[in-house]
């Protein structure tokens, strides 16, 4: 803590840092320290220290942390923290990235065994698996569990040449047979590859392209590598296609807007509603915006697509509100947003066309977009902030954000990845994990969104572990404006509606096994 800075500020300043000694028992102790400094009458300054051991709250948050980035089988990183890894090496060198190659490798008839022998031996297999690959890696390379039967590995190289040689030596690696229980047995894999940046650019794409790879390498029988090939992607000539016509859909008016209404604990009183943007196409149908807006950025229309989005979602709100609908307004951002000096500026200005409060209006941003430049991120968020504007933390818990930028930018709001509020009625892993993130975003004074409620059974999880908001297709699917506003009014005219059923519909087993709070 800097104390001369302390001293030298006004009166009432708050410094906070933290700081590690060795305890007498040979022990490391985290301690965060608060300083405030007070002017007395004569104008001599008093700085007052109070500090808290914080320990067990670090260890805790870091268990958290791993167990939501790592498999519980092999402790090899999950997809979420592959995911986190391919942005680190898309972004380091931004001018000359470096090449690297994505391998995903599943293995041959993995299921058959596993009937055969259990899923003890099963998992025995994958640990011997992982050990293989770890063994054939370098420093700088990422292997990763995906799922199931499923591996992946990111290799810095520099040409199709030398990717096809590390997938020769993948298979070589994996060729030898397998000791379980006894049993010797004979595994094999198909595996396939994406090149970044000659294939994609974004980790999502590369992934999808890699696991293309495979399946082709699979289809050919098995113990093969495939590379990926765009001649025979005809997903990728359709992408291009729509790329080209994306420009004349603004014209065209072929966007639109769906709206996902998001409740109180009880499911039963709608707060708000997020845009969600679909493209209506004439010949295709529906498009889903996984379909094209990585193409906006591409085209130069991000900046465009953001305006429109605002202008329609604000002008929306309004027109719900003059027919008596009382909903807030949630929108996503993008890193290319963030890029942009402009936005707040364009947000207070369609605000006060339609006469909206600022604070009926919320901003969502994932961890990874706001985690590319966390020093930008704080400046546009911050001012949006003063204009009144919430700020929202998407898909927390499977992105890159560390805790100390959680604590300093100037979030309202954090919605919990619906990977992990998905299965936490049935995976006590998983509850414990989002029973513990809502503890955390409340202890940092933050309003908590437990989104993928798909049942009954995890909105009372959620109840009871006191989310404060709740989203999902069991509650509302996103739906257009007109839809959206009959489903809120019949909702807002039925506040009563049963919504329980009976006990047994939530493992009570379940609740004792989770951890009531976060250590102090």
């Amino acid at each position: 803590m800097d104390l001369a800075k302390l001293m030298r500020g006004e009166s009432g300043l708050l410094v906070r840092a933290e700081t590690r000694f060795r305890h007498k028992d040979g022990s490391w102790r985290t301690l965060e320290v608060m300083g405030t400094k007070f002017l007395d009458s004569a104008g001599d300054a008093t700085c007052v220290l109070n500090s808290r051991d914080v320990t067990e709250q670090r260890l805790w948050e870091e268990t958290l942390r791993h167990q939501a980035l790592h498999d519980g089988i092999t402790g090899l990183p999950n997809r979420a923290c592959l995911r986190d890894r391919l942005q680190t090496l898309m972004h380091t060198g931004r001018r000359k990235p470096k090449p690297f190659a994505l391998f995903i490798l599943d293995l041959d008839s993995f299921k058959e065994m596993n009937d055969t022998f259990g899923h003890h031996c099963g998992d025995d297999i994958l640990r011997q698996v992982a050990y293989r690959l770890q063994k054939h890696i370098r420093s700088a390379d990422v292997v990763a569990r995906m799922g199931g039967d499923e591996f992946a590995l990111a290799v810095c190289l520099d040409s199709r040449e030398d990717a096809a040689a590390v997938g020769g030596r993948i298979l070589d690696a994996l060729g030898p047979g397998y000791e379980v229980e006894g049993h010797k047995l004979s595994l094999s894999a198909s595996v396939g590859a994406a090149l970044f940046p000659e294939h994609a650019v974004g980790p999502d794409n590369l992934l999808r392209l890699a696991d293309m790879a495979m399946y082709t390498a699979k289809r050919g029988g098995g113990g093969r590598f495939a590379i990926y090939d765009i001649e025979r992607d005809s997903h990728s000539r359709d992408r291009i296609a729509l790329q080209g016509e994306l420009r004349d859909a603004f014209e065209r008016e072929e966007l639109r807007l769906h709206f996902q209404p998001f409740f109180d604990s009880t499911g039963k009183h709608v707060l708000g509603v997020e845009a969600l943007a679909r493209w209506q196409h004439p010949r295709r149908g529906l498009i889903m915006p996984g379909d094209f807006l990585e193409t906006l950025g591409q085209d130069g229309l991000s900046r465009v697509f953001t305006a429109w989005v605002l202008k329609s979602a604000l002008s929306q709100c309004t027109a719900w509100h003059e027919e008596g609908l009382d909903v807030d307004m949630a929108i996503n951002l993008s890193a290319r947003d963030l890029d942009d000096n402009q936005l707040p500026r364009l947000i207070s200005k369609l605000l006060a066309e339609n006469h909206i409060d600022p604070r009926r209006l919320t901003v969502e941003l994932t961890e990874d977009t706001v985690m590319l430049e966390p020093e930008r991120s704080r400046a546009t968020l911050g001012a949006l902030r003063e204009i009144g504007v919430g700020v929202a933390l998407d898909d927390f818990g499977c992105g890159h954000a560390t805790f100390t930028w959680l604590r300093t930018l100037p979030f309202s709001r954090m919605k919990i990845d619906r990977s992990f509020v998905l299965n936490m009625a049935v995976q006590k892993e998983d509850a414990a994990i989002v029973r513990s993130a809502i503890g955390l975003g409340h202890d940092l004074g933050l309003t908590v969104v437990g989104e993928g409620v798909e049942n009954l059974a995890t909105m009372r999880l959620l109840k009871a572990f006191g989310c404060d908001i709740l989203q999902g297709n069991y509650l509302g699917r996103p739906m257009p404006a007109k839809s959206a506003a009959r489903h809120i009014a019949r909702l807002s005219r039925d506040e009563d509606r049963e919504t329980d059923e009976p006990e047994s519909v939530l493992p009570g087993a379940l609740l004792g096994a989770v951890p009531r709070s976060l250590p102090s």
